[in-house]
């Protein structure tokens, strides 16, 4: 028996599979991002599905003949690779009965499409749901080599198909028969994950004549071309199965109605070696957000639990990607970096600190200023404020601060600057204020965003005032 990858030698792999907690899946990957060399075993061995989906096998079990028997996989979404034009639309089915648990932001959905086939004549009633698509066949050769099999698909001819669409949200468990066709897509934002357990039987009898026009919908004329397409390619010289290969199904396939077979992937393929860090580390991150919380664990060495604070201006927060913001509110960032990096420390003073005021198209930036005189500072965040209102400004729309103090966090106003923030926004009746915190491009956190609110730096502040002010 082969000597397992460096990846695949995590002690609770298994213990994912059967409680896939988000913690327990930040931690499986933060432990192999924390070793180049797991990252990189990783890295060889994650394949991509024109479907949308990357895949990661991290648990087998082969029977003595080299077969898989039983399986785990991580399947990992992002929005930045979506499906290929030959794979947007349509559904497919498996000859063993699947077992998934879907992990992601919680802002993210997965979409299960229910598909059923229709009687070849029979008529769609006005629904819908009816749409007419191209019925094909997939012959599963598996090598044994972990890559997924190949394909081989074949055209049927079109049937119409009812459709049913449904959302799953994170954290839920879904459960694919093998008679069901179905098809799965993600609804970003973030990277999203699914422990995928392999059932343990494949179900031949459903790749019989007789099962798959009892149990997959297809014609009896359908059936038989399909037995003899398996024969062809069992007994074919060229194009079939080779040394070392398996047919282990024959898996129905619905897809668009321009769908043409050599359009689809052969096979899994292989991808950039730095893809694999990419939507671990992207994984990581909506899985925090999924928790509220940062893993204890195997947190890439840091053993703080997220909801400890690590300083504690950032209460309240929320986690963004930069990616998650407006347009406006990116260059705000951007201009607010820009600030900060142009602070001016006549005292030596090390803290800088930009942050830019938004109200409608206008914006106001601001630095802090350290100097020796008495009431040595003036914050960046009092100069946006003030040119704001010194310009009449009647709503401020959010704000933008930016903190380089040489920790690599991000970091809220001071407490001055909150009661500086709170009074303009209650001077122009508004009850509260969106704030966003980041760092520098070259810090820890600078792909993160987080998103507070002055009510929540500071609490019944003015709230019993707001008639005197």
């Amino acid at each position: 028996m082969s000597e397992l990858p460096e990846y695949m030698r995590y002690p609770g792999v298994w213990d994912i599979a059967d409680e896939a907690d988000p913690e327990s899946v930040i931690n499986y990957l933060a432990w192999i991002l924390d070793e180049p060399d797991r990252a990189e075993s990783a890295a060889q061995h994650l394949r991509w599905l024109s479907i949308g989906m990357h895949f990661l096998t991290i648990g087998n079990v082969a029977d003595e003949h080299g077969a898989t028997i039983d399986k785990v996989e991580l399947n990992l979404w992002h929005e930045a690779y979506p499906p290929t034009e030959a794979n947007v639309i349509g559904g497919h089915a498996h000859s063993r009965d699947m077992e998934l648990q879907f992990l992601a932001d919680p802002r993210a959905r997965q979409t299960v499409t229910w598909i059923d086939l229709l009687a070849p004549k029979a008529p769609d009633f006005g629904l819908a749901q009816v749409q007419e698509r191209q019925l094909a066949i997939l012959h599963k050769v598996d090598h044994g080599d972990g890559f997924g099999p190949v394909y081989n698909p074949r055209l049927l001819g079109s049937r119409r198909v009812l459709e049913t669409v449904i959302e799953i949200p994170p954290r839920a468990r879904q459960y694919f028969s093998s008679l069901k066709i179905h098809e799965v897509a993600y609804q970003g934002p973030g990277t999203g994950v699914t422990v995928q357990r392999q059932g343990r039987h494949e179900r031949a009898d459903l790749n019989s004549s007789q099962g798959l026009v009892a149990y997959k919908g297809l014609s009896p004329d359908e059936a038989l071309e399909v037995t003899e397409q398996r024969r062809d390619l069992v007994a074919a010289r060229d194009g079939g199965i080779g040394d070392g290969g398996k047919l282990v199904a024959s898996t129905v396939l619905v897809r668009s109605p321009d769908f043409r077979p050599k359009d689809m992937d052969q096979r899994s393929v292989a991808v950039p070696p730095d893809r694999f860090g990419e939507l671990a580390e992207g994984a990581i991150r909506s899985l925090e957000r999924l928790m509220g919380r940062k893993a204890i664990s195997h947190d890439r060495g840091r053993q703080v639990p997220h909801n400890s604070l690590e300083t504690p201006n950032q209460a309240g927060r929320v986690e963004l990607r930069l990616e998650d913001l407006s347009p406006e509110l990116q260059a705000d960032v951007e201009k607010a970096r820009q600030l900060a990096g142009s602070s001016a420390f006549p005292a030596g003073k090390r803290t800088k600190v930009g942050a830019v005021l938004r109200a409608g198209e206008a914006t106001y930036g601001g630095t802090n200023i350290k100097r020796r005189a008495w009431n040595d500072t003036t914050c960046a965040e009092r100069m946006a404020v003030d040119r704001a209102l010194g310009e009449g400004v009647q709503k401020i729309d959010s704000l933008v601060v930016c903190v380089d103090d040489g920790s690599g966090r991000a970091a809220a106003p001071c407490a001055e600057c909150r009661g500086i923030i709170m009074e303009a926004a209650v001077s122009l009746g508004q009850e509260d204020l969106a704030i966003y915190l980041v760092t520098t491009t070259d810090s820890r956190d600078a792909g993160i965003v987080y998103k507070t609110s002055v009510s929540e730096l500071l609490p019944m502040s003015f709230e019993t005032r707001k008639a005197s002010l």
